[in-house]
């Protein structure tokens, strides 16, 4: 039998085991079998891993080391790398099982063993950096937590469990070092010297490797290598690094020993360029030029400096990369919303029209009825004439032909925007001006045109026809009875502006409008590179101009 604590801890990883229920057992124990295996080779993967990564900063730590001090085996440790991916993918609760298992290869590698009171102060000391790792996590996710930093959930999250983690590591395993009598000789100055140490490693190992050990996951998870940034942004990347290298070989040079703050600036002008993945890959890179300045110069101070500057350029990477990926999210979803309310707008339009667009369609459709009728009866009558059936077929013809375009342009309008192309304003103007024609009709209103026929501008066409269906359905609203003009000319910065102009009836209850219209119209305006000008006459005279760039018209 599986105890209940561990069933829920199983279901938690991702192996829920099933029960077997009569003739189903042999499938019930492959179904087991096959959730099961996966999570014991994770297990063991990552008892190995995070055994060499230990033992590598171990080792990290002898007299021909490539990073370390006197007073720590190291001050750069991959293994809290690896704990931190481990119990940010399986959650905080897989600490149940984490933290057993880093302590199962600790004692393959002899850190301790079990015959002393000592070496129960060293276990306990190994497990209470997990849990407090899995605390850290636990508490990013509260959602006071993680609305602290302003970037996306997910990387405030990481962000924030990064800097706890290795603080609430130290403290779940310095009283036990505490009381094994290890680094706290020198009483108060010793212990902030090993939290200085411990901390500054730690974080180091999580920015360096967690990113990598949990890309990699994902990896795994979809089989496939999702889409890297281009060679050319890889190109300049390094190139920024390039330029940042060579003015800390400047200072160095100079006397000034090893200052890496070029190579922070570089990182971040990195990590906001091209987001996360370039501003990890550039830290990465930093950090091995830091590890191996850092054993060139063995001095404490020296090393310390060191790797204290690579955990600000870890930093401002992470931060600076997580920013412009947020960024991108952002403005991904912002245009994305703009577009549903443009559509939603447009449907909204087509709506208030319905009902003067259901007139304009009934009175020719009942025509055409009456109109098909009698060709019907010329066509049964022997003395009907061949040129009088001729003459109505191609008035049903013509009549037919109208009625399916105009369903056409309002069937236009209403659909998702299509691709940018060169369009005719006078193309534009007619088939905005066939859609809004029977609102104008119902209200009374004479619309008057002056367009050049050589006028042309690149765009979405149901986008601009939207924009000028919206200004003259204000106008018309406005001007019952009256006069709506139309006028587009080029103007000499090869600009040209489309003007609606009507003279508001101050009687009418629509003679401010433009409210939300105006948003979009503006909106519209500026996604085509342009602008809407609003300007009032003397006389009580409107006039609305959209204000677009210029495209060449094919010659036919």
């Amino acid at each position: 039998m599986t105890p209940k604590p561990l069933k829920r801890l199983l279901r938690r990883l991702g192996g829920r085991p099933a029960r077997a229920t009569g003739a189903g057992v042999g499938r019930t124990k492959q179904m087991r079998s096959s959730g099961t295996w996966p999570l014991m080779l994770a297990a063991v993967g990552y008892t190995v891993a995070f055994t060499l990564f230990h033992q590598l900063a171990l080792l990290s730590g002898q007299p021909a080391s490539l990073w370390g001090t006197s007073i720590s085996y190291s001050l750069l440790f991959p293994a809290a790398g690896l704990r931190f991916a481990a119990l940010w993918h399986f959650g905080p609760r897989s600490v149940l099982v984490i933290a057993p298992l880093e302590a199962l290869g600790l004692a393959a590698l002899g850190v301790y063993g079990l015959g002393t009171t000592a070496d129960l102060l060293v276990l306990c000391s190994i497990v209470g950096p997990p849990l407090g790792y899995a605390l850290a996590i636990a508490l990013a996710g509260r959602p006071i937590v993680a609305r602290s930093l302003p970037l996306g959930p997910e990387a405030s999250k990481f962000g924030i469990a990064a800097l706890l983690a290795p603080v609430l590591g130290f403290a779940a395993s310095a009283p036990w070092q505490f009381a094994l009598g290890g680094g706290f000789a020198e009483g108060l100055p010793g212990l902030l010297g090993q939290f200085f140490v411990f901390a500054l490693s730690d974080f180091l190992g999580i920015l360096l490797i967690a990113p990598a050990a949990l890309w990699l996951v994902s990896v795994l998870k979809a089989k496939s290598v999702p889409d890297l940034c281009p060679l050319r942004s890889w190109l300049e990347a390094a190139a920024v690094l390039a330029i940042g290298t060579l003015v800390v070989i400047g200072l160095e040079v100079a006397g000034f020993g090893v200052r890496l703050v070029p190579m922070m600036l570089a990182v971040g002008l990195v990590g906001l360029r091209f987001g996360r993945l370039l501003a990890w890959a550039s830290t990465l890179a930093v950090s091995a030029g830091g590890l191996w300045a850092s054993a060139a110069y063995p001095a404490q101070l020296n090393g310390l400096s060191i790797h204290l500057q690579l955990a600000g350029i870890a930093l401002v990477a992470f931060l600076a990369g997580s920013y412009a990926d947020d960024r991108k999210r952002h403005d991904r979803e912002l245009r994305l919303r703009d577009r549903a309310l443009l559509q939603s707008e447009r449907l909204k339009t087509l709506r208030a029209m319905s009902v003067a667009v259901i007139h304009e369609l009934s009175q020719p459709l009942s025509t055409l009825s009456l109109e098909t009728s009698y060709l019907a009866r010329l066509s049964a009558s022997p003395d009907a004439s061949p040129e009088e059936i001729r003459e109505t077929s191609t008035l049903i013809a013509r009549k037919t032909e109208s009625l399916a375009t105009l369903v056409r342009r309002l069937r236009s309008f209403g659909s998702p925007t299509g691709e940018r192309k060169t369009i005719a304003i006078s193309k534009l103007v007619r088939e905005v001006v066939e859609v809004i024609s029977a609102e104008a009709k119902a209200a009374a209103v004479r619309l008057e045109m002056r367009i050049r026929s050589d006028l042309a501008i690149d765009g979405l066409d149901v986008e601009l026809q939207q924009a000028l269906t919206n200004l003259l359905r204000n106008a018309i609203a406005a001007s019952p009875g009256g006069i709506v003009e139309l006028i587009a000319h080029k103007r000499p910065d090869e600009l040209i502006e489309i003007a609606v102009i009507n003279t508001p009836d101050p009687e009418s209850p629509y003679r401010q409008g433009m409210g939300v219209g105006k948003l979009i119209v503006e909106a519209i305006a500026e996604l085509h590179g342009g602008s809407l000008i609003e300007e009032a006459g003397e006389t009580g005279e409107r006039r609305m101009t959209l204000v677009l760039p210029a495209a060449h018209l094919a010659q036919a």
